[in-house]
């Protein structure tokens, strides 16, 4: 569409400017026409005054240099008595149109105003004789000049008569393109449809692909596994060498991915093999009758598995975001798996009391094992801040349904509620002995799977979190 616009905008640019200019022409027109009026009036009552010629000389030349015009005053036979010409034909309007047009063809206003006649026997001089002041403009052939006049009676101190001519004028570079104006709608009307033509032919092979491309682009970065593919017709033009090359960057950004998720997996492995050593450690100092080698050894057990247990979460996190590559998707209920977790929580927990509603039964398509730590991880979570909220007992609800071709599973918790930060950050946490990874887990098992999920405070209090998932992967 903004393509079409300026395709359009271009075709009927030269009407415009017609438009425009022809309202410039008229502007500095009616500008003329009031200047040259006041200037005449100014004259006028000049003549009235008591000044020697000197003074009288010297307030001309002012008045004409202020309003930038040419004053003549004429006796009654017809004789120049005085003159003073300040008139420059260059304003900004011939300034510009000569910029665009060219020059004026060596027309002066001298030379127009000779071929006018005598001065006394012009239609505005014997008119403004008879008592009736004439103010108009004319055209020099070719209309490269605007050359406006006011001319008024005038009676001098000693009462003999007077005649005030006062012109004006100014460059039309411009003109002969205002006159051609009807010749120039005529051609636009033939542009325009060919205008929509080229259009329409630069959207298809131009607009179109590049639309496609954003398309797939966006697609892509919103995918739980984004592909280093894009499938846009192959074209061998300049469009041809922008999609190969998304597609260069496309591939390097993949590869560079699964080498990071790769590294991760490595060194996570490589760690375990030191955790292990260090829980052995740990556990041979336990059976010591030493004080200090028993206080050791339940440092060194405690921070093995912290540690461990982080490490754990690095890995399920790096497989989850790298896509979960080479893991089975199976059917699974849901509202089974969930009734499970809540039950083991029951035992692990028993200050805190777990309700569980919803569906009884709700199948879908997915990883088992992550859908089952994302339920986990979500419960115990909540088991945990429920168990600091003032409420008691401490509540955690459970409830599985089912909208649409979603699964959505709701946890509440009775806690303080959720304070400022990105709950989902990796190792953003507020529990204590947890790794900041449970919740980014969470996040990314559901993403994977092509849901989402949010936290925000329940009405009543505490924190609820929702998790949305597609029954069909």
């Amino acid at each position: 569409m903004r393509l079409f616009v300026a395709v359009l905008g271009i075709a009927a640019a030269p009407l415009l400017f017609v438009a425009i200019w022809g309202r410039i022409e008229f502007d500095v027109e009616g500008a003329l026409r009031a200047n040259t009026q006041h200037a005449a009036q100014a004259t006028v009552d000049l003549l009235a005054e008591h000044l020697d010629a000197e003074s009288f000389e010297r307030k001309l030349d002012d008045l004409a240099a202020r309003h930038v015009v040419n004053v003549r005053i004429v006796d009654g036979q017809g004789a120049v008595t005085a003159v003073s010409d300040h008139d420059y034909t260059r304003d900004w309007v011939h300034t510009l149109g000569t910029w665009f047009f060219g020059g004026d063809d060596g027309v002066t206003v001298s030379a127009f105003d000779r071929s006018l006649g005598e001065m006394v026997r012009r239609p505005e001089s014997v008119a403004a004789l008879s008592g009736v002041a004439a103010v108009g403009c004319r055209l020099t052939e070719g209309s490269r000049l605007l050359v406006c006049h006011a001319v008024s009676r005038a009676t001098a101190v000693d009462g003999t008569p007077r005649l005030v001519y006062v012109q004006e004028s100014t460059g039309r570079a411009a003109r002969r393109f205002y006159d051609l104006r009807y010749q120039v709608a005529r051609l636009s009307l033939l542009t325009i449809p060919l205008a929509i033509i080229i259009g329409e032919y630069l959207r298809r092979t131009l607009l179109r692909p590049i639309e496609e491309l954003r398309r797939q682009a966006l697609s892509q970065a919103a995918a739980a596994e984004p592909e280093a593919t894009l499938r846009v017709p192959g074209r061998e033009d300049e469009i041809g060498d922008l999609i190969h090359s998304f597609q260069a960057l496309l591939t390097k950004l993949d590869e560079k991915r699964g080498s990071n998720e790769r590294f991760m997996v490595d060194l996570v492995h490589e760690l375990k093999s030191p955790l292990a050593a260090i829980l052995v450690t740990g556990e041979h100092l336990s059976t010591s009758n030493d004080p200090k080698a028993a206080r050791l050894s339940e440092v060194l057990q405690s921070s093995a598995q912290r540690l461990q247990a982080l490490v754990t979460d690095v890995l399920d996190l790096a497989r989850v975001e790298g896509g979960m590559h080479g893991e089975a998707y199976e059917d699974l209920d849901l509202a089974a798996l969930v009734r499970a977790v809540v039950e083991s929580a029951r035992l692990k927990v028993p200050g805190v009391s777990f309700t569980v509603d919803g569906a009884e039964e709700l199948r879908l398509r997915c990883v088992p094992g992550r859908v089952e730590s994302l339920v986990r991880n979500l419960v115990d979570n909540a088991a945990d801040f429920a168990e600091q909220g003032r409420a008691r007992p401490a509540v955690v609800a459970v409830r599985c349904d089912r909208e649409g071709d979603d699964a959505v599973l709701t946890v509440r918790d009775t806690g303080p509620g959720i304070g400022s930060g990105d709950l989902f950050q990796r190792f953003y946490t507020r529990r204590k002995g947890g790794t900041g990874l449970g919740l980014a887990i969470v996040r990314a098992v559901v993403v994977a799977h092509g849901g989402d999920v949010v936290a925000e405070n329940a009405p009543g209090g505490g924190a609820s979190f929702r998790a949305r998932i597609p029954t069909k992967s």
